[in-house]
């Protein structure tokens, strides 16, 4: 792909947000060693392709989120 987003968020506000009143899945109740992993892999996959993997920290206010989706998908399409 051209782009990809990574939507980035420390396990324990992950946790916190899926704590939200519903049953957990069978994937989100893996241990949290599990997603520390995953998580660090994604990342240094993002630090191996700057270029295309924009991490974007999904701890920020959701206008904020939204505003660094639209700059990296415009400047995609912008060709910059």
């Amino acid at each position: 792909p051209d782009l990809t987003l990574l939507f980035d968020v420390p396990l324990e506000v992950a946790r916190e947000r899926l704590s939200a009143g519903r049953a957990l899945d069978k994937f989100e109740q893996e241990k949290d060693d599990f997603f520390r992993r995953v998580r660090d892999v994604y990342l240094m996959r993002a630090r191996s392709f700057p270029t295309r993997i924009k991490v974007i920290d999904s701890t920020l206010p959701i206008a904020e989120v939204s505003l660094q989706v639209e700059h990296y998908v415009t400047t995609l399409f912008n060709g910059q």
